[in-house]
């Protein structure tokens, strides 16, 4: 019993984990910084003000029109042929929202991947596309929230059936000396821990991708 109450306090904790700290850690780590301000580093996490910037950020008008402008001429500027001047153009729309504007970023930093890898330098477009993708897994990624789901459940059982989940018996039909079917009752399956649940995580962990911005 004792054992069984420190592991669901165990996944319990880790669940809480899953849909708060390491979801919120991630987005800082991995996000751009505000406009005007540089990306957070590691130490940040020490910093109160660093989870404050998570609320939602009151975006300026003015320099949300002139980076959706910039990205507009980055795409004309791949339409005539020059992907290189484009990427200025690109890089200058990401940096004027920063992490204040989730959906302009994203198609500023994919678009300025593109132009760069249709100017020669395709190791550049892949560094765009992997910034992209690893603000991706921070607190949009819902991977973070099934798995605190399935340790919550997993918890929860844990402490219900200590012994584990009987599974339901299975009755399997057998045809009678004269043709008619019979039911005859199976012996209970094995019991399964519900703490099997947790093998899913690993899998869970590798699936997600990279929102599509707006065009």
């Amino acid at each position: 019993e004792a054992g069984v109450s420190r592991r669901s306090a165990l996944k319990g904790a880790f669940a809480a984990l899953e849909c708060t700290l390491f979801p919120a850690a991630t987005e800082l780590l991995t996000r751009p910084g505000l406009p005007g301000e540089p990306k957070a580093t590691p130490s940040d996490l020490l910093r109160p003000e660093a989870w404050k910037s998570l609320a939602p950020y009151d975006m300026d008008g003015a320099a949300q029109a002139e980076a959706a402008a910039a990205l507009a001429r980055g795409d004309e500027l791949v339409a005539s042929g020059d992907p290189a001047g484009a990427v200025g153009e690109y890089e200058r729309a990401a940096d004027l929202v920063g992490s204040g504007q989730y959906k302009l970023w994203q198609a500023a930093t994919l678009r300025g991947g593109h132009a760069k890898e249709l100017a020669g330098d395709r190791a550049a477009g892949n560094a765009n596309s992997s910034e992209v993708w690893w603000w991706g897994r921070g607190l949009r990624w819902p991977g973070w929230y099934i798995i605190a789901y399935l340790s919550a459940r997993s918890a929860y059982y844990d402490t219900k059936y200590p012994d584990g989940v009987p599974a339901p018996a299975r009755a399997t039909s057998r045809a009678s000396a004269r043709g008619a079917l019979g039911a005859k009752a199976r012996g209970a399956e094995p019991k399964r821990k519900a703490g099997n649940d947790l093998i899913f995580e690993l899998i869970i962990l590798t699936v997600g991708g990279i929102e599509q911005p707006d065009a």
